[in-house]
């Protein structure tokens, strides 16, 4: 279900806005024993909005998000039983607020955020958790408890119409997030069974018992936390030297803390509308887009090494017998070298045509190359 509703706090001056959202899931595995077979997952959201006209020329708005989401058995299916899922819990909350002024002909805005986030994911028990060719069984190895921070800062200017060499419409702006990412982690260990094999890796019919093929386990802190900063800023002009054609020109420059580097993405673009009418309309752009570092991609260097013993199958002469070690273990581990590192980034170049041909009737194309790096 969703429900909206708003109006006046007081007229003419502050208004209100609210809208919850409800939403149920009900998942049922066929394949699995009736009474285990279902999970029932909830979610919602809760979205209020003001805003509030302190003078002609000046409007405050503010917003408050909440999301939520409880799925008792994630990851349930057809190979994965009740005891191998998960229980999870998501919050969010997002708060901002925005200042809006005009000066003159130009328009002013100013404005905050800030947005947290957690989850918390919980296996079912603390039996091992076996993996086989064909199923799972125990409960999950990993339980995680993370949590999200990011305040940010930001300002915008528009100015009127400018005459010079044509009309101007100038846009600038800045912006500055501190974020935050912390997790907990209780992690245990993994067991991986192979198909039914013999000693020289050929499958045995009618097979045996499947024979242990690796054990993973975990070492090193379950806890980190890491944190940046991001800055940003914007110039842009939009151009018209003439009545058909309007140019966009402009750069955005990034710097990220962890990094320490910047980036420096100039973009332009042209729109030309041959007739009076409008019926036709041809356009062409260019632009580098940066993409800002995900700090849970990031945070996988803090976090533990995994440690995997691999086994072989039991010998011809005993083939009931334990499992036989194949060598020494094998550590994995991931590494964030930030010196090394740079941005990710897209190269985006597009052109476009449209065309009204009947009263009602518009063709066009478009074309579209993207580069990332």
């Amino acid at each position: 279900p969703r429900v909206t509703f708003s109006g006046p706090i007081k007229k003419g001056k502050i208004w209100f806005s609210d809208a919850l959202t409800i939403e149920h899931t009900f998942t049922l595995v066929s394949q699995l024993q009736r009474g285990q077979n279902t999970d029932s997952q909830w979610s919602g959201d809760n979205l209020i909005r003001l805003q509030a006209n302190l003078t002609q020329q000046n409007v405050l708005q503010a917003s408050f998000l909440y999301n939520q989401l409880d799925d008792p058995a994630a990851g349930l299916g057809a190979f994965s039983p009740l005891s191998t899922t998960t229980s999870n819990q998501s919050r969010r909350y997002f708060v901002s607020v925005k200042d809006q002024i005009w000066v003159g002909r130009t328009l002013f805005d100013v404005g905050g955020a800030i947005d947290t986030g957690h989850n918390n994911t919980t296996p079912q028990g603390t039996a091992t958790y076996v993996v086989m060719p064909s199923a799972t069984s125990g409960n999950y190895f990993q339980a995680l408890a993370q949590q999200s921070r990011r305040l940010q800062a930001m300002g915008n200017m528009n100015t009127g119409s400018l005459s010079w060499f044509g009309k101007h419409m100038i846009s600038a702006g800045w912006n500055v997030a501190g974020l935050d990412f912390s997790q907990q982690a209780a992690r245990s260990e993994m067991d991986f069974y192979r198909a039914d094999v013999n000693s020289s890796g050929i499958q045995v019919v009618p097979p045996p018992v499947s024979t242990l093929s690796d054990v993973a386990t975990f070492s090193g802190s379950p806890a980190f936390h890491i944190s940046n900063t991001q800055a940003g800023g914007y110039l842009q002009d939009l151009w018209r030297p003439f009545k058909p054609i309007v140019f966009s020109i402009g750069v955005r420059t990034d710097w990220d803390r962890l990094i320490h580097k910047e980036v420096v993405e100039p973009r332009i673009a042209m729109n030309w509308v041959p007739s009076d009418d409008g019926r036709m309309k041809f356009t062409l752009s260019f632009g580098e887009h940066y993409q800002p570092l995900n700090l849970a991609t990031m945070a996988q260097g803090f976090d533990q090494q995994r440690i995997d013993q691999f086994y072989n199958p039991p010998p011809p002469s005993n083939p009931n017998g334990p499992a036989v070690v194949s060598g020494p273990p094998m550590v994995s581990t991931f590494s964030t070298p930030l010196g090394a590192l740079e941005e990710p980034r897209t190269y985006n170049t597009t052109a476009e045509w449209d065309e009204k041909i009947f009263e009602k009737t518009f063709i066009g194309t478009s074309f579209l190359l993207r580069e990332s790096r």
